[in-house]
């Protein structure tokens, strides 16, 4: 009797530790990928409505308003522990180098990828980044803050995040090209998804091997820092090797150098996971991660389709 009433006191310990997770774990890539499409949609509508108001408060605010927002009150409604969820653990100084180093490593793929979206799609960059760099102190601030800062932040914690735990139940190698995949469709245009997929799986597998959101969020940030900078037109000599790429990526030197990239940036996620040897990514048996491709996938899959053809279309109006 005693070793009985012993059991049952054992289940209640653990059925409140657990329950928070249990409304998250029924389908849930199929749950994040719902979220992925409501905040997709949030932006098209929600990106015309905020401009109307302030261009000023979209540049600024607009992904807190239209991503952090709905992505917290998706937590609350889950019953989510954020700490856990979100990975947010300490990271080890000596791999922020290595995290630098691999920003660095795989510029030259990123650009090789983009020159060859540009290629076939037109430069629909021009467009999506349609401003003029303020120089001054503020300015500067101000770009790197929306255009550095903000989705480091917002991004990382809805893919690297929410995404990312909702893969859980998927093997380390399907979870992070999912993430990298949703990550690609999430930017609407074919110019973007060229190398952000390829980003994706990189800030998925660092998140993995680190536990910690704060890798992917580090890299997230350096990289779109390095783009900030490139477009300041820096004569800095890291930022002239990045231009040298760009203008003879075809060059046998440019693809030798974006092979290089690739093999480089590998070796380095190696080194991470050498140095990280006490991080291992076990799949949830318990989550039902099975169909990824449901049916909230293949609408979000049409509206990119849709908005980068447009794009593409705007562009040749543009160009013509």
């Amino acid at each position: 009797m005693n070793e009985q009433l012993a059991d049952e006191d054992e289940k209640v310990k653990v059925v409140p530790d657990s329950y928070e997770y249990k409304l998250f774990e029924l389908e849930s890539v199929k749950e994040v990928t719902k979220l992925i499409l409501w905040i997709s949609l949030i932006f098209i509508i929600g990106g015309y409505t905020l401009n109307g108001i302030s261009q000023t408060l979209t540049k600024y605010f607009g992904q807190y308003i239209m991503i952090l927002i709905p992505v917290i009150m998706f937590m609350k409604n889950k019953k989510m522990n954020a700490k856990k969820i979100l990975r947010i653990n300490p990271v080890k100084i000596i791999d922020v180098f290595i995290l630098l180093a691999i920003v660095i490593s795989m510029q030259p793929f990123v650009t090789f990828m983009l020159s060859i979206a540009d290629m076939i799609f037109g430069n629909g960059m021009d467009l999506i980044f349609n401003f003029d760099m303020d120089t001054s102190m503020i300015g500067a601030i101000g770009t790197i803050f929306s255009l550095a800062i903000t989705p480091a932040i917002c991004e990382e914690i809805l893919m690297r995040g929410i995404v990312l735990e909702g893969s859980r139940g998927l093997s380390i190698g399907k979870a992070v090209v999912f993430n990298g995949l949703i990550f690609g469709l999430f930017h609407m245009n074919f110019n973007q998804f060229s190398y952000t997929f390829f980003m994706g799986i990189i800030l998925a597998l660092v998140v993995l091997i680190t536990d910690s959101i704060l890798s992917s969020v580090i890299i997230h940030f350096l990289n779109n820092l390095w783009a900030v900078i490139s477009i300041g037109n820096s004569n800095w000599k890291i930022i002239a090797f990045d231009n040298y790429i760009k203008e003879n990526i075809f060059t046998l030197n440019g693809i030798l150098i974006s092979i290089g990239s690739v093999v480089l940036t590998i070796i380095l996620i190696k080194l991470l996971m050498i140095t990280n040897k006490e991080h291992k990514y076990i799949p949830d048996s318990n989550k039902q991660s099975d169909l990824i491709l449901d049916w909230p996938f293949w609408i979000l899959f049409i509206i990119f389709i849709i908005s980068s053809l447009l794009l593409v279309l705007l562009t040749m109006f543009v160009s013509s």
